[in-house]
Order: structure tokens, then C-alpha cells, then sequence
């Protein structure tokens, strides 16, 4: 698995004083450079929200040292940013005698391709189940684009025989795989009802007010037309249980404030554990929310939508429901017949 977000890699440097989060901002802004910050965070490897944190000094305190070495590492060879200069912004600085920072970026890079030789490993298993062997690999890896080569040889080999400086996308790129096996399940579902359906560049899902939340993919189609909707984003919830139901209500929270019926936009979870799913449609089945809201339950072993289950909208607004949510909710089949006395 990828390295967790370490807050102390560097372990020559020693916090010496309070983060200069405007020279921080700066230095990320020159090192992402003429790219986009969806194209910066790709080449990172991470989510948009800490560098849009950092860049709109939305930050409370310094950032975690594994977000400042991935910006080092795929900064614009032309803004002359280092790690050193990073570092110094965060309010570190070297202790005498500690390891510098270039020292332990070499390192990272060595603990980087023996993880991605075993991330190569699991992406390959990942495609041999999911994906057909004849299947074309641009339609498999929207995103990796040109980079699809290095997934390629994964399945080739099983593993990477020597580091790439593309390394870093297959260090997430189970998460890419597993989001096109989601997407193309919804796609094959609307197109075969006959609705127009495109891939959207832009993936806000809800807009906040200290940073936005990204859907996995979000589609433009007229499927929602009835709704007065135009854009259908998806959410895949990593969480089960009393904790999906805790990040539902986050989500809720976003929308309450910046309704995303507001930009045309429907939010959808989609869920593959049946139980969880159920639950979190009974505990949802009498809510009504003024936004466009729903779960969805993916089978995506066969690549189908199983149900859609879609809340009512306070406003008015009968909302479309494409996939039928089913009849009462046997909690027998989920939970056993209890035990009699």
C-alpha cells in the first residue's frame, strides 16, 4: 500500500518557528506552474483539497511532510522550488549533523518503487478481474492517458522492473481502475435507456466554504432533464455502518450550505455492500432534503446497477428514479431470523 501522510519524513529538520503560509502558498503556486490544479494534484498524487488549502491560505497549520515532498517532486522544472525551500516555509529547519533533504528525498524514492512494484502487483490482479483480456486500454484508463503503458506492462510482467517517474500514478492507480469499473456500470445502465451521456472535465461534486468535494466521476446527460438537472456526480462511500451514516450527514452539511441543484448537479453515493446500503436507505426513507440526493448499490462484478435509491427533495421538486429502490427492506435476509426463546 501506498505510504501514509507521515508529518515528520525529515527527520535532520526540527520545527524552529511558526509556518509562513504565505510564502508556502506562493511556492506552490509557482511550482504547480501553467498546469491546472486538477492536473497538479494528479501529478502529486493527491487529492485537490490540501493544495487548494495551502494556495488559499485556507490552512490552520503547516502541512504534513509528505504533501510537501510530493510538490517538490513534480514541481514546474521552471519555478525553481525545492524541498529546501518547502520546508523552510513550513518552519523547519536542519539540525546539525541530520540527514538533508535531498538524502531523504532519494530515500522516499527507494521506499517509492519497492511500493510500487507491489502496487503494480495488486493493480494487475485488480485488472485480471474486473477487466476483459481483449479489452482496449483507453477506454480502461481515461485518466492515466498515456501512462496507460505503465498499467500495461504491469499486466505484462507483474510487477515494474526498474522506477518510472510515472511511478507515482500507479501508486493510486487501483483507485483510477476501480472508479472506471463505477463509471462504466452507470454508463452502460443510461445508455441502454437510451440517454446522452458525456464525461464531465470539471469534478466538483458540492462546493464549501474552506474546500469543494470531488466526485469520482460526474457525467452530463439529459437523464435528469424531468428534475431540471443537467450534471449527475458520484461519490463512491468508502465508509460501512454507523460511519457511513456519520459522512452522509458531512455531505448533507455542504449542501445545506451550497445546494448543488443550484449548478444542475445531482449527488449520488454509490455503495456495493448490500447491508450498508439498505440501512442507510431505511434510515433515510421518510428525510427530504431541498437538494438532489441518492445512493446507489453497484454489482460490479457483473457491471450493473442494482438499485437506486433516491431521497425526496423538500422543495417540491419530484425528483427522477431511473433504478426502482425495491419493496420493503428484508432485514431478515441481512441480519438471520433471530434466535426464538
Amino acid at each position: 500500500m501506498p505510504r501514509t501522510r507521515k508529518a515528520d519524513l525529515f527527520e535532520g529538520y526540527v520545527r524552529s518557528r511558526e509556518p509562513d503560509m504565505k510564502k508556502m502558498a506562493e511556492l506552490t503556486a509557482r511550482a504547480k506552474g501553467n498546469r491546472s490544479l486538477v492536473e497538479f494534484a494528479d501529478a502529486c498524487g493527491l487529492n485537490m483539497s490540501p493544495l487548494a488549502r495551502i494556495i488559499k491560505l485556507k490552512n490552520t497549520g503547516p502541512s504534513v511532510d509528505d504533501v510537501l515532498a510530493r510538490i517538490a517532486r513534480n514541481a514546474d522544472p521552471e519555478s525553481g522550488v525545492t524541498i529546501e525551500d518547502l520546508l523552510e516555509a513550513s518552519g523547519k529547519e536542519r539540525i546539525e549533523g541530520g540527514m538533508s533533504a535531498q538524502e531523504t528525498m532519494e530515500r522516499l524514492e527507494e521506499q517509492d518503487e519497492h511500493e510500487v512494484t507491489t502496487m503494480a502487483e495488486v493493480v494487475s490482479e485488480r485488472i485480471r478481474e474486473y477487466i476483459p483480456a481483449d479489452a482496449e486500454y483507453s477506454h480502461i484508463t481515461p485518466r492515466v492517458s498515456a501512462d496507460s503503458m505503465v498499467a500495461k506492462s504491469a499486466i505484462e510482467y507483474g510487477s515494474i522492473k526498474k522506477k518510472t517517474d510515472r511511478a507515482k500514478r500507479l501508486l493510486s492507480y487501483q483507485l483510477y481502475l476501480e472508479a472506471s469499473v463505477y463509471r462504466q456500470s452507470v454508463l452502460d445502465a443510461l445508455v441502454a435507456m437510451n440517454y446522452q451521456v458525456s464525461l464531465e472535465t470539471d469534478q466538483t461534486a458540492i462546493k464549501g466554504i474552506e474546500f469543494d468535494c470531488y466526485a469520482d466521476f460526474k457525467l452530463k446527460t439529459n437523464a435528469l432533464d424531468a428534475e431540471g438537472l443537467d450534471k449527475w456526480a458520484f461519490i463512491k462511500l468508502k465508509e460501512t455502518g454507523n460511519r457511513a451514516a456519520g459522512r452522509i450527514t458531512s455531505y448533507f452539511g455542504m449542501m445545506f450550505v451550497n445546494n448543488p441543484v443550484k449548478d444542475g448537479t445531482r449527488i449520488t453515493l454509490i455503495i456495493e455492500d448490500k447491508a450498508t446500503y439498505d440501512i442507510l436507505r431505511n434510515m433515510l426513507e421518510d428525510v427530504e432534503i431541498p437538494a438532489s440526493f441518492s445512493l446507489m448499490l453497484l454489482d460490479t462484478k457483473d457491471r450493473k446497477v442494482v438499485s437506486e435509491f433516491v431521497m425526496d427533495r423538500s422543495d417540491g421538486v419530484e425528483p427522477v428514479r431511473l433504478f426502482n429502490a425495491g419493496g420493503p427492506i428484508d432485514w431478515e435476509e441481512i441480519f438471520g431470523t433471530p434466535d426464538e426463546d
